[in-house]
C-alpha cells in the first residue's frame, strides 16, 4: 500500500497548512512574503497558489484583484481588492471555524495627505483559517506587528523571531467581515453532493493512526502518523518510508 497524498484541494490547503505549524515555510512564499510585514495579500495568494500547485499569480481571486487595483490606479494589490474579487466571484461562505483553509477579510478605510488634501483609502487586512491550537481558533497571516510584539499578544512564531508570518488567535483580531472560500473548485466541491463508496475496513499496526483536522473528524486518506502528546498538544509525525511496509 503506498501511502497517497491529500486528494482534494482542501486536504491540500489543509495539509500545507500543517506543515507551516511545523515550522516548514510553503515552498512558494517569496523572500519578503516571510521578512517582510504588510504582506498579507501577498502572503495569502502564495499560500493558495503554492499549496494547490497554481502558476505564480494566476489564482483566480488574484487575478480579478489585478483588475480592481488597476481601476482605483493603484501600484499594488490591496486586501480590499482581493476581497472585492471575491465577492465577484461568489465565493463568499458563512463562517465556520471548521473549514481550514477559508480565508478571512477586514476592510477599513485610512486617510492619505496628498497635497495637502485627506483622501480615503480603502485598506485592509485578511488570514487564513489555520485551525484550532490550544482549544482557540488562529489565522495564518502576514502582519506589519513587529515579532516580539506579536509573540506579547499570543501569536505563535512558526519561522521565527526575524519573520512576520504569525499563527494568531483570531479574538485578537475579531469576527472577519468577509469569509471566503479559496477556489471556485473548491466551493463546488463543499456544495455537489457526494456518495462515497465503501471501503474496506484497514487495520493499522499498533501506534499508527490516521492523519486527521483539527476540530474535524476526518481523516487525511493513506497518510498515517505517529502521535506524541507534548503537553496538550499534539506533535505529529509522517511514516518514515522504511517503515512504510507496516502499512502492507
Amino acid at each position: 500500500m503506498n501511502i497517497a497524498a491529500p486528494q482534494t484541494a482542501r486536504e491540500w490547503l489543509a495539509y500545507g497548512i500543517e506543515r507551516v505549524k511545523d515550522g516548514y515555510p510553503i515552498k512558494r512564499w517569496s523572500p519578503d512574503t516571510i521578512t517582510v510585514g504588510g504582506r498579507c495579500a501577498q502572503l495569502q495568494r502564495e499560500t493558495v497558489e503554492g499549496c494547490l500547485n497554481l502558476k505564480e499569480n494566476s489564482w483566480e481571486v488574484a487575478l480579478l484583484a489585478h483588475e480592481f487595483r488597476k481601476a482605483r490606479q493603484g501600484v499594488d494589490r490591496w486586501a480590499s481588492d482581493y476581497e472585492q474579487a471575491a465577492r465577484k466571484l461568489g465565493l463568499v461562505k458563512t463562517f465556520a471555524e471548521s473549514r481550514l483553509g477559508d480565508i478571512f477579510y477586514w476592510p477599513y478605510t485610512a486617510y492619505i495627505t496628498v497635497k495637502g488634501k485627506r483622501i480615503p483609502q480603502a485598506y485592509g487586512h485578511t488570514a487564513m483559517n489555520a485551525g484550532v491550537i490550544n482549544g482557540k481558533l488562529h489565522v495564518l497571516e502576514n502582519s506589519d506587528w513587529a515579532p516580539a510584539r506579536r509573540q506579547q499578544q499570543g501569536a505563535r512564531l512558526p519561522l521565527g523571531l526575524k519573520a512576520h508570518v504569525y499563527l494568531t488567535p483570531l479574538e485578537l483580531l475579531g469576527p472577519p467581515t468577509t469569509v471566503i472560500t479559496p477556489t471556485s473548485e473548491m466551493l463546488h466541491d463543499e456544495t455537489r453532493i457526494v456518495v462515497p463508496a465503501p471501503r474496506p475496513q484497514l487495520v493499522l499496526p499498533k501506534g499508527w493512526y490516521p492523519t486527521r483536522y483539527p476540530t474535524v473528524d476526518k481523516a487525511l486518506t493513506g497518510r498515517y502518523v505517529s502521535i506524541q502528546l507534548d503537553g496538550q498538544e499534539p506533535v505529529v509525525f509522517e511514516v518514515p518510508a522504511d517503515r512504510a511496509k507496516e502499512l502492507r
